[in-house]
């Protein structure tokens, strides 16, 4: 896609941020409402603003021509220190959200690359992240990027 900027977020960018997540939230909340309760804000401002100076979180928009087009956030994690555990720094992402009008034109692709980048350069060996059953398209997105299921859980009603 021209016109295409990969950047870590800005204390500006939290209108941005506020909305992209919100509507990841409401994709979750739409498909499984048995868990995720209707919420409009999912951060305060100043929760943002604490992300943004945590140097674990990694926290990138795109913009297209200037428009914000999607948003990435993600953070540093070391295993618990268990002697079964290898100590290998991971890299999750919590959030990976592209407007859907610059859907599969590479915005996506580029923010989860920036972050891959981010990551190593920080020392993380492993880039994971969750996906629901539910989104299709975003499975289907991880795994054209080489990702695979390592875990799998299963839930049972009680």
């Amino acid at each position: 896609m021209e016109n295409l900027c990969v950047r870590p977020m800005v204390s500006g960018d939290f209108p941005a941020f506020d909305r992209f997540d919100a509507a990841l939230h409401a994709l979750h909340q739409q498909a499984r409402p048995d868990l995720f309760a209707p919420c409009r804000h999912l951060f305060t401002r100043e929760e943002f603003e604490s992300m943004l100076g945590d140097p674990r979180q990694i926290l990138l928009i795109a913009e297209a021509g200037g428009a914000p087009a999607g948003i990435c956030a993600a953070r540093l994690a070391q295993p618990p220190d268990r002697p079964f555990l290898h100590p290998a720094k991971a890299l999750h992402i919590g959030d990976l959200f592209v407007e859907e009008g610059y859907r599969r034109r590479g915005v996506g692709r580029a923010l989860l690359e920036a972050a891959r980048r981010l990551g190593r350069e920080k020392g993380a060996q492993r880039l994971t992240l969750l996906v629901w059953p539910f989104n299709q398209g975003a499975l289907a997105f991880y795994e054209r990027l080489g990702f695979a299921a390592r875990s799998i859980t299963l839930e049972a009603e009680l």
